[in-house]
C-alpha cells in the first residue's frame, strides 16, 4: 500500500495528509479512549488556569512559556498527564492557544465536554512508530491495518494523528513528499469566466459545462428528510449520519 521513494535531489516540501481507516480491537479503542479523556482534561486544565489569570489581569506574555509552567505542573499532578507523548502534549497546547487567539473575549471560551470533546490526538514519528507497507505499528497502542486503498509515495512520515469520527476510527498520516515536481513555467495567461450555461469559459475557448449532480441532490434530500424527524444528537440521529458516511 505505501511504497518510499528516496530522492537524490532538493526539492520544495510538500506536507500532504492521508487519512486512513483502522479497525482498532477493544483493549486498543480503550487505550485510545484514555489518551483522548486526558488530552481533553488537559486542555481543560490550561484553559481554566488561563481563563483565572485572565479575570485578575496577569495576561502572560508570553504564551508557550507560561503553558509550559502551567503543563509541568500538571505533569506531576496528575498520573494521566505525565503518561502522554510529548508531542501530544504539544499538540494540546496548540490548540489551547490557537482558541485564546482567536477569540475576542478568552475568558468566555468553554471547556470541553459530552456535547465538544477532543476527538483526536497527534503522535510525531519516533523510532517506537513503525509503517510497513500498510501495517502501522502505533507505539504503546499496538498493530493496525490501514485501509486507504491507493499507493502513497513519500520521503518520511512526519505525524500520525488517531481520529474519531461518526463512530469509526482513523489514522491521518501527514508525510513530507519532496518528489512532487511543479509544472513547468511557459509564460502564457489564460482568461476564466465563470458562467450559468457553461460552469467555466477560458479565454483560448475551451469550455467545461457543470458536473450532472441530480442523482447527488436527490440522495441528499433523501438524507435530510431522514435526519428532519430525528432529534439532533440522539442515537438513531447519529446511526443516520455513520451510514451515510
Amino acid at each position: 500500500m505505501f511504497s518510499v521513494e528516496e530522492t537524490i535531489f532538493k526539492m520544495n516540501y510538500h506536507p500532504l495528509t492521508h487519512k486512513c481507516r483502522i479497525y482498532p480491537k477493544d483493549k486498543q479503542i480503550k487505550q485510545f479512549e484514555m489518551t483522548l479523556d486526558a488530552c481533553q482534561f488537559l486542555y481543560n486544565e490550561l484553559l481554566n488556569q488561563y481563563k483565572v489569570d485572565y479575570k485578575n489581569n496577569n495576561i502572560p506574555y508570553n504564551l508557550i512559556n507560561y503553558f509550559k509552567m502551567v503543563i509541568e505542573q500538571a505533569k506531576n499532578n496528575y498520573s494521566s498527564i505525565s503518561k502522554l507523548n510529548d508531542s501530544t502534549i504539544d499538540d494540546v497546547l496548540n490548540n489551547v492557544i490557537r482558541a485564546i487567539r482567536l477569540s475576542k473575549d478568552p475568558y468566555k471560551l468553554k471547556a470541553k465536554d459530552e456535547k465538544i470533546r477532543v476527538h483526536s490526538f497527534l503522535l510525531n514519528n519516533t523510532k517506537n512508530i513503525e509503517l510497513i507497507g500498510n501495517i502501522l505499528h502505533l507505539d504503546k497502542y499496538g498493530k493496525f491495518k490501514l485501509h486507504y486503498g491507493k499507493t502513497i509515495e513519500y520521503n518520511r512520515v512526519i505525524s500520525y494523528k488517531v481520529l474519531y469520527q461518526n463512530k469509526k476510527w482513523f489514522i491521518l498520516i501527514t508525510i513530507r513528499s519532496d518528489n512532487i515536481k511543479p509544472f513547468p513555467k511557459t509564460g502564457k495567461k489564460i482568461g476564466i469566466d465563470l458562467g450559468l450555461k457553461n460552469l467555466v469559459v477560458l479565454s483560448n475557448g475551451q469550455k467545461y459545462d457543470p458536473p450532472n449532480i441530480l442523482y447527488s441532490n436527490k440522495k441528499l434530500s433523501k438524507f435530510n428528510r431522514k435526519l428532519s424527524s430525528k432529534s439532533k444528537g440522539s442515537r438513531k440521529y447519529e446511526d443516520i449520519i455513520s451510514k451515510q458516511n
